[in-house]
């Protein structure tokens, strides 16, 4: 299936799923605050019709270019059910699967700290890219130790001899320092890195601006 083709089928889903929106390939909470929640379609290279279906939380002060399923899993039991779409109940099928597998989860991530909670339980959520993504959760929520040591530990996963983990290190190590010198600049730099990815994901319409956070 190709874009228009998720558009139109994620257009259709939403009718039963009121405070959704849907763009491309993407259905998700709106209005969009520090943390995208949402049901992703990905194509099969194997075969034009097939398709996966992911339910997903994107912590935006993360700066990112792209779209990503890091923190979520396939929708369909065990590694994710292959979807497709001559299936003749296809929606009522992923509208059950959304209702039931998905919905519970992303209601209950409000928070950078309820993310890390509810992504936590999920199975297979020990990654390093998963860590650091909690570490930026755990600065935007102003629990800087916490923060620290797990962009502490993290850092010493990257391979300095690789340009952009060289990068990323250095990076990391700027934010540390500023989040223990000036918390407050740290945090204007979080909400920067919010409002940049959801100018690269092309969500300005949906966002809806800065926010306080809840510490829930």
């Amino acid at each position: 299936m190709k874009k228009k083709d998720f558009e139109a089928l994620g257009k259709r889903l939403i009718t039963r799923m009121p405070g959704y929106e849907c763009k491309g390939s993407l259905i998700f909470v709106a209005p969009i605050g520090s943390i995208l929640r949402g049901i992703g379609f990905e194509g099969s290279s194997f075969d034009k019709n097939n398709f996966f279906v992911w339910a997903f939380a994107q912590p935006m002060y993360v700066l990112q270019e792209y779209f990503t399923f890091t923190l979520g899993w396939r929708l369909g039991g065990g590694g994710g059910q292959i979807w497709n779409a001559q299936a003749g109940n296809l929606e009522e099928q992923l509208a059950a699967a959304i209702e039931f597998e998905a919905m519970p989860f992303l209601s209950k991530v409000l928070s950078p700290l309820r993310l890390i909670d509810e992504v936590t339980k999920l199975p297979r959520m020990r990654t390093n890219t998963v860590r650091r993504a909690f570490a930026y959760s755990y600065a935007r929520a102003g629990e800087i130790k916490k923060a620290c040591v797990l962009f502490d530990e993290t850092s010493k996963t990257l391979n300095p001899e690789i340009a952009w983990q060289k990068d990323e290190a250095e990076k990391t190590r700027a934010l540390v320092e500023t989040l223990k010198t000036d918390p407050v600049k740290a945090q204007a730099i979080l909400q920067s890195n919010e409002e940049a990815t959801v100018r690269n994901l092309k969500l300005e319409e949906f966002y809806r601006g800065p926010a306080k956070l809840d510490r829930i």
